[in-house]
């Protein structure tokens, strides 16, 4: 999967990663004075909102009578997926993205898919090998762009915008980045990263912009959790089936010897701290050992969770589970600290090797499961809203504006915030937009060699040896 890096030298990789490095400086000019004029002047219209309200009487008309809250279970999601986006950016920000993202992580799956997968996405490796800073800098400043609007915006049109565009993009990148999540590819497993993080973003942000009153009770937490029963269920399922390897340590004939030791001993040589390396490695011996048991394990824990997520509803305001009368929350529990041991010991966090995309899938599945957990608690508080001086005329737009930030100074700082991510995100998409239409190759550009990533690894070992694979031809 994208996600998990591998071993890179970076000969190849200097000149193109100074060209991107100084092109992200000059933009970071650009952005930091479109915020600090939006600083600017919030500070002055909350002034004139000030001194408003100083010369107002003591009447005052509402805007309106209460406002809710946002709940508990969407604010969880909007802040750890606008930490997502965040961590996404900064990882984008990696010197060897230009030259090694687009030949090194996408093209092994583009080629391990079928045909018409290849060329769906070949259009969009071409533009990044075409225009690779243009590219690398215009998608750091679209997640970063996006991190801040879920960040900032807390509630109203604006906030719900901002999950729809998170959703849009991330659709983008799990079509184009991630090759459909390596749904059409060997080795599409829920131990590697399946259905890929950014499918798993796009379904959160999709929820963020669904409507308020869909969190005004259970069903929308009770689907949230189903669904991701359903989920497990069919990874279960994948994962128990014969001749892929998962269930072969030292036994079996290549090239499905061992497919789950192999993949990870190839992320263990990626460039990390040791103790990572030797979680990985410690475990990568213990899958070599005991491939058959530790392969019908996670078979039977995805499907015993599954189900327990699956015939879930809520009795007495308590979630439980249909066939046992269980409370839900050990399963749950017991789900995060599967998603944890995966997450650090198989899929070795997903960030490190130099071209590593994302932290994978495990942290925003577990987002989602405990989004969808919260959202089954009924009720939203209600929130009072300040009052407007009558003296101040209602059809001066600019009057309303002044004293609504002095009302709600935070919220409408936030909405400034929010305005300036807007900005960051076309400011991003507008030579994105730009690099895919244009099909000419910058002059700067030369050819870079690919180098083998876990994705690639995992390509050439699960297809090696087999009818019509790229490796045989």
């Amino acid at each position: 999967m994208p996600g998990m890096g591998g071993g890179l030298g970076n000969s190849a990789v200097s000149p193109l990663a100074k060209a991107f490095h100084q092109s992200l400086l000059h933009q970071w000019f650009i952005v930091l004075a479109v915020l600090v004029a939006l600083t600017i002047t919030w500070n002055v219209l909350r002034f004139v909102g000030l001194r408003a309200r100083a010369h107002a009487g003591h009447r005052a008309i509402p805007l309106a009578q209460t406002t809710p809250a946002e709940p508990a279970a969407r604010r969880f999601l909007r802040v750890a997926l606008g930490g997502l986006w965040l961590v996404d950016g900064l990882l984008q920000s990696q010197s060897a993205m230009p030259a090694l993202l687009a030949n090194a992580v996408i093209r092994p799956l583009a080629l391990a898919s079928p045909s018409w997968v290849a060329r769906l996405t070949d259009h969009g490796i071409s533009s990044w090998n075409n225009h690779p800073v243009t590219a690398a800098t215009a998608v750091f400043w679209i997640q970063i762009g996006i991190a801040l609007w879920l960040l900032s915006a807390s509630r109203g049109p604006m906030s719900r915008l901002g999950g729809y565009t998170s959703a849009c993009w991330a659709l983008m990148v799990w079509i184009f980045g991630e090759i459909f999540g390596g749904l059409f590819a060997p080795g599409f497993s829920w131990l590697f990263g399946a259905p890929g993080a950014a499918l798993v973003y796009f379904v959160i942000g999709t929820i963020i912009g669904l409507p308020d009153r869909r969190w005004y009770s259970s069903r929308l937490g009770l689907g949230m959790i189903r669904s991701l029963g359903a989920f497990l269920i069919v990874m279960a399922f994948v994962q128990a089936l014969p001749g892929r390897g998962f269930w072969h340590g030292r036994t079996g004939s290549a090239p499905f010897r061992g497919t789950l030791p192999q993949m990870m001993n190839l992320m263990a040589k990626s460039p990390q701290p040791a103790l990572f390396r030797s979680a990985v490695e410690h475990v990568a011996s213990l899958s070599l050992d005991h491939g058959f048991a530790f392969n019908l394990t996670t078979v039977l824990l995805l499907g015993v969770l599954g189900c327990a997520f699956l015939l879930c509803t809520v009795r007495e305001g308590t979630l439980c589970v249909i066939w046992s009368a269980l409370p839900l929350l050990p399963f749950v529990f017991v789900y995060l600290a599967l998603s944890l041991f995966v997450w650090v010991t198989i899929q070795d966090l997903g960030v490190f090797g130099g071209i590593g995309t994302d932290p994978n899938s495990m942290i925003p599945i577990s987002i989602l499961l405990i989004g969808g957990y919260l959202a089954t608690s009924r009720g939203t508080p209600i929130q009072e809203v300040g009052a407007i001086p009558s003296t101040v005329s209602l059809r001066n737009p600019v009057s309303v504006l002044c004293l609504q930030i002095e009302r709600d100074p935070l919220q409408s700082l936030r909405t400034f915030i929010a305005f300036g991510a807007l900005f960051i995100t076309i400011f991003g998409a507008v030579p994105m937009i730009d690099a895919l239409l244009n099909t000419h190759r910058d002059t700067h550009v030369s050819s870079v060699p690919a180098r083998k990533t876990a994705s690639g690894a995992l390509f050439e070992l699960t297809t090696a040896n087999l009818p019509n694979s790229p490796n045989t031809k």
